[in-house]
């Protein structure tokens, strides 16, 4: 962790970021959350302080054009899950400015990629987009080592397979409301 706040919340606990790139929690050993070819799911609890920052990292290994994952804060409340074969994937709008938590949850299902937010489904991409290798390491509260978030985030998790609808609405009715 660098320069990242532990901080207590009605969960627990979670981490602050202020937007600082400085600031984030960087994997050391990130081999084992590059997930290729197969299905995934990427998942965290975000509460967003600065709502009009774009491009913010959330969690994942994506870099820009060549591979990887993350979830991503675009700005506007808008959130996406983006993927580098080839790069874009869907996104989807929550009320980022309403000082709430929210769950974002990214899945790779053969190829599709579905964006959830609060349990909902907000967005897919049909193509077939199979995650491809990434030698950035995994990070969590920025992305490609400069776009950092300023919020809290927490729970962020990373499955080698795709949770169906049911297991998301579950983590989601289970977790911060």
């Amino acid at each position: 962790m660098h320069g990242v706040a532990r901080v207590r919340t009605d969960q627990g606990g979670a981490l602050r970021f202020d937007g600082d790139k400085d600031d984030y929690v960087h994997v050391t050993d990130s081999s084992p959350l590059n997930i290729t070819g197969g299905n995934l799911t990427i998942e965290c609890w975000f509460k967003v302080n600065d709502p009009k920052a774009i491009w913010r990292g959330l969690c994942g290994n994506y870099q820009s054009g060549s591979g990887g994952y993350m979830l991503v804060y675009m700005g506007e409340g808008s959130i996406g899950f983006y993927n580098g074969s080839p790069p874009g994937g869907p996104t989807g709008v929550v009320s980022a400015s309403d000082d709430k938590w929210h769950h974002a949850v990214g899945v790779v299902d053969k190829g599709t990629m579905i964006l959830y937010l609060d349990g909902v489904q907000v967005g897919g991409v049909a193509e077939r987009r199979p995650v491809k290798s990434s030698t950035y390491p995994f990070e969590i509260g920025r992305y490609s080592g400069v776009n950092a978030f300023s919020g809290e985030i927490d729970d962020v998790s990373v499955y080698d397979s795709a949770l169906s609808v049911m297991e998301i609405k579950k983590r989601y009715s289970d977790g911060r409301q």
